[in-house]
């Protein structure tokens, strides 16, 4: 195929996204095949290049913000671990504080991820709202403090790590029982 060239003086672009378009001079106008002008098949082409292109940075650029936001996420959840044991620190702010941090490093979560679509709302809503909360009751200088020294990865480990599983566990039993005397008490008794 042709290179796509950006402008007359036929400056090669490697990327096919420009507007103008010529086939080289040296080269046949008609295809002996199909009897098309070579010119519309090569434009036809770059365009195609082009919309190709256009998708891949848009994609690349979505890929790029949602990293960008993963990072900060973890950062924050670092600063609210430092913010958890920071002496200053409310007692009422340390106990919602507790329970975000506990809740976004568990293993197990609210919403199991395998339903689809549903699956996630914990993690794109609850979480963030909960880290917005937890960030307005912290004093502003424990935060910054706090902001500064969550720099560094922080290896969560200990019983924090693991106190949502029971309450979840418990949660989930509970649904499921009240689901299955549910079930049990209009299909079976009625």
């Amino acid at each position: 195929m042709y290179p796509c060239y950006s402008s007359p003086t036929n400056t090669f672009s490697t990327r096919g996204h420009n507007l103008y378009h010529k086939v080289p001079e040296n080269q046949e106008t008609r295809d002996t095949v199909s009897g098309r002008n070579k010119q519309d098949i090569y434009e036809i082409t770059c365009w195609k290049r082009s919309i190709r292109h256009r998708v891949e940075l848009v994609v690349e650029r979505a890929f790029s913000k949602i990293e960008g936001w993963a990072d900060r996420l973890k950062n924050e959840i670092r600063a609210l671990y430092l913010a958890f044991r920071h002496p200053k620190t409310p007692l009422f702010a340390k106990i919602w504080v507790g329970c975000v941090v506990a809740y976004a490093i568990s293993p197990i979560d609210l919403i199991p991820d395998f339903i689809p679509v549903v699956g996630y709302i914990d993690d794109l809503i609850l979480l963030p709202a909960g880290i917005w909360v937890a960030i307005k009751m912290i004093p502003p200088e424990v935060l910054a403090e706090c902001r500064s020294n969550a720099v560094e990865p922080i290896e969560f480990s200990g019983p924090l790590r693991w106190v949502f599983i029971p309450v979840i566990s418990v949660l989930w039993i509970g649904i499921i029982l009240s689901l299955g005397m549910t079930f049990w008490k209009q299909f079976y008794h009625s």
